[in-house]
């Protein structure tokens, strides 16, 4: 799901974008089910994004700041059973809030 939102003026514009993404509940199986090994199982959830630009009307800057994972979700993008050889499970954490700001000059 993704929104923008632009504001024209003299100078230049605003954009305004966000978006979001759902991911669904998972198991980090091969069926991806809880029949091979329940454990190593992420819940559902969202991530909501965003980017705020300005851009100058002859096109020779823009500035931006930006935000992934605005709510800092925390959340396992990848898990394996290692129960058999180690005896424990290894999870692979998704990212965690991250942002930034961008300058661009053309000349």
């Amino acid at each position: 799901m993704a929104g923008r939102l632009l504001l024209i003026t003299e100078y230049g514009y605003l954009s305004v974008n966000a978006n979001a993404n759902f991911q669904d509940d998972q198991w980090f199986s091969a069926y991806n089910d809880q029949f091979g090994y329940e454990n190593i199982r992420q819940e559902a959830y969202w991530l909501y994004n965003g980017r705020l630009s300005w851009y100058s009307n002859d096109g020779s800057y823009s500035v931006s700041v930006w935000g992934k994972n605005l709510l800092d979700e925390e959340y396992d993008s990848y898990a394996i059973n290692l129960q058999a050889g180690f005896g424990f499970d290894y999870y692979l954490p998704g990212q965690p809030r991250t942002y930034g700001a961008e300058v661009q000059f053309k000349f």
